[in-house]
């Protein structure tokens, strides 16, 4: 969804795009385009949003980085990975702002496997110079409670895909 701040909307686009527009008159001031790993396969390349603070635009990528752009320019202010794409871990959702604080959930979590050093996440950053702050697991790992569950769990959704006969039946 567009988000407008003293006369300037900004949006983004599919593919990591953000543009900054004059409200008023639909002007375009800057234009941000994030280019992405060529090895990166994206089957729908979603983004939904920046958050704004300050003087700055934070914009959370399919590559499952943070960058933030100054609004007045688009220039890259600072730019960080939150985990590694080749491991299935992206951002879809934007970035919301909270006390100083880019707060950003990955997704990704339906290509878990053990290379990982844990699930989906959400972390926080400071705004200003994007420091992790914290981070916390939407997801039990081993070890820890419900951890189990959740590892047999998948294993067991994953057999039920290779072998369809031993899944539930799907309501048509």
């Amino acid at each position: 969804p567009p988000i407008v701040n003293e006369g300037v909307m900004f949006i983004t686009t599919p593919h990591n795009r953000v543009i900054a527009l004059d409200a008023r008159t639909g002007e375009q001031i800057w234009r941000y385009d994030r280019e992405l790993p060529e090895d990166q396969f994206q089957m729908h390349p979603t983004n939904r949003g920046v958050g704004l603070y300050g003087d700055r635009v934070y914009l959370a990528t399919a590559d499952c980085h943070i960058v933030a752009l100054d609004a007045r320019t688009g220039d890259v202010v600072w730019n960080v990975a939150g985990a590694d794409y080749r491991l299935g871990f992206r951002y879809t959702a934007g970035a919301i702002i909270v006390g100083g604080k880019v707060v950003a959930s990955t997704n990704g979590c339906d290509r878990y496997h053990e290379a990982k050093e844990a699930p989906c996440f959400i972390s926080a950053r400071d705004a200003l110079t994007g420091e992790e702050a914290w981070r916390t697991s939407t997801v039990a790992r081993p070890g820890e409670p419900g951890g189990d569950t959740a590892r047999k769990s998948t294993q067991a959704c994953n057999a039920a895909l290779r072998f369809p006969r031993c899944a539930s039946p799907r309501p048509r």
